[in-house]
């Protein structure tokens, strides 16, 4: 695991930018995957209500699904995201936290209000209500 007095080597951390939207019918998310300041993977994924409505949940849900998708040599997963319940960002490291462990990686969330940085993120976002199912595109 890292300390946070550590600095990683950039091909250790992989950077994810992650939008999520709430509708009537369901959750819609958009995950962008960056490895070395590229993008790794994207995914855009629509969870319906029968999983739940919660969007803390869909959280918790969506980042334990990335640590599937990140390289074997990431030893650091930093995501980001402009939805409120990154405010909380302790407890999402705990929950998070213990599951990244399992793979060997140390996780960090920031709240992060800039929409630039995740214009492609809610792209994917949208993309998913309106297709009503989920895409995962790795290795790009």
């Amino acid at each position: 695991m890292t300390d946070d007095k550590t600095f990683l080597p950039t091909e250790q951390v992989t950077r994810v930018n992650l939008a999520i939207t709430k509708t009537p019918d369901g959750i819609a998310a958009g995950v962008v995957l960056h490895h070395d300041y590229k993008p790794h993977c994207i995914m855009s994924l629509w969870l319906p209500t029968l999983y739940g409505d919660s969007v803390r949940q869909a959280i918790r849900y969506i980042c334990a699904k990335v640590l599937k998708h990140v390289d074997n040599d990431t030893r650091l997963v930093i995501y980001r995201s402009l939805n409120p319940q990154f405010r909380k960002y302790r407890e999402l490291q705990e929950n998070v936290g213990i599951i990244a462990k399992q793979y060997g990686i140390d996780v960090r969330f920031i709240y992060d209000k800039s929409r630039l940085k995740m214009r492609e993120a809610m792209f994917l976002a949208n993309d998913a209500i309106a297709r009503k199912s989920s895409i995962i595109d790795g290795d790009l």
